[in-house]
C-alpha cells in the first residue's frame, strides 16, 4: 500500500478507498469511529472559501450493494450477511450494516481477515426468492443516484437508476425534465422481474447558451409505469448548469450547489 501515510495529514474521502490505497497495512494503533446517523441531510464542506454538496447522510441499499457483496464474499461473514439480508431485507437497515462491516473488517489484521472476493463476484448468486415481495408498496419506488449533478454549458452528465422492489412484469421508467435546455437520453427505460436491480443509465446534455446568466437548478423526475408502479413522478435529482462564462452559485432549500467555471 505504499509509504507510511504522513504525519498531521488529513485525509479527506471514503476512509475505505483511503485505507486500502494510502495507509499500511497494521500500521493504526487506534481507530475512532463516527459512523453515518442517517439524518437525510445533505451536508456541505467550505474549501477555499466555496461551499458545496460534501456528505448525503442517508442509507442507500443501491449505494451499499458493492459493500455488502464484497462482506458477503468473506468466508467469514458470509452466512451472517446473508442471514440479515433475509430478516431485514434489501434496504436502509441493511445498507447501514454493509457500510460498516465492510469498513471495520478493513481494519482488522490480515490473518483475521477471511477470503477477498471483488465486489462483482458475490460468494452465491443472488437469491430472487428472498426479494421484496411484489406486493410490497412501501419498497416499490424508482431509485436514482447522485441527488444532484452538475452539467457543465454544453456538455453532458449522466446519473444511474434502478427499482426498489422487484416488479410483477415489465416497468418503463421516463425521465422528464422541464426545461428546454436540458435532454435526458435515453427517453425510457425499460427493466423487468429478472433485472430490476440493475442500473441503467441517463445522460442529461444542456445546452450551450449565449446568456452570461446561473440558473437555478432544474428537477428532473421518473415516472414509472407496468409491473405494480403506480405512474407517479417520483426519485427526483437536481441538476445544475454550470456556465461557461460565470460563476454558478445556487440555493435550493437545504441542497446547496456551488460550482465555480472557469473564467478567462
Amino acid at each position: 500500500m505504499g509509504d507510511p501515510p504522513a504525519v498531521n495529514r488529513l485525509y479527506f474521502g471514503d476512509c475505505l478507498e483511503v485505507m486500502r490505497e494510502d495507509i499500511p497495512d497494521e500500521s493504526v494503533d487506534l481507530i475512532y469511529l463516527d459512523p453515518p446517523f442517517n439524518s437525510k441531510r445533505l451536508y456541505n464542506a467550505y474549501i477555499g472559501g466555496a461551499q458545496w454538496v460534501a456528505f448525503n447522510d442517508t442509507w442507500q441499499w443501491y449505494e451499499a450493494i458493492e459493500d455488502f457483496h464484497e462482506v458477503a464474499g468473506d468466508v467469514t461473514l458470509g452466512d451472517t450477511m446473508e442471514g440479515l439480508r433475509r430478516i431485514l431485507g434489501e434496504g436502509p437497515n441493511l445498507a447501514y450494516l454493509s457500510y460498516m462491516a465492510n469498513r471495520l473488517r478493513e481494519c482488522l489484521p490480515a490473518a483475521c481477515q477471511g477470503a477477498h472476493f471483488p465486489p462483482e463476484t458475490p460468494a452465491t448468486p443472488p437469491d430472487t426468492t428472498a426479494e421484496t415481495p411484489p406486493g410490497d408498496d412501501d419498497q416499490r419506488a424508482v431509485i436514482a443516484a447522485p441527488l444532484a449533478l452538475n452539467v457543465p454549458e454544453g456538455g453532458a452528465g449522466s446519473y444511474t437508476v434502478v427499482l426498489g422492489a422487484q416488479p410483477t412484469g415489465p416497468v418503463t421508467v421516463t425521465p422528464t425534465v422541464a426545461s428546454a435546455e436540458l435532454t435526458p437520453t435515453p427517453a425510457q427505460l425499460r427493466f423487468t422481474p429478472a433485472d430490476w436491480r440493475a442500473a441503467q443509465t441517463v445522460t442529461v446534455t444542456a445546452v450551450h447558451d449565449e446568456d452570461a446568466v446561473a440558473d437555478a437548478p432544474v428537477q428532473v423526475a421518473h415516472t414509472a409505469r407496468g409491473g405494480g408502479y403506480r405512474g407517479t413522478a417520483e426519485a427526483p435529482i437536481w441538476v445544475t448548469i454550470i456556465e461557461d462564462d460565470v460563476s454558478t452559485i445556487v440555493d435550493h432549500g437545504d441542497m446547496l450547489s456551488l460550482e465555480l467555471s472557469s473564467l478567462s
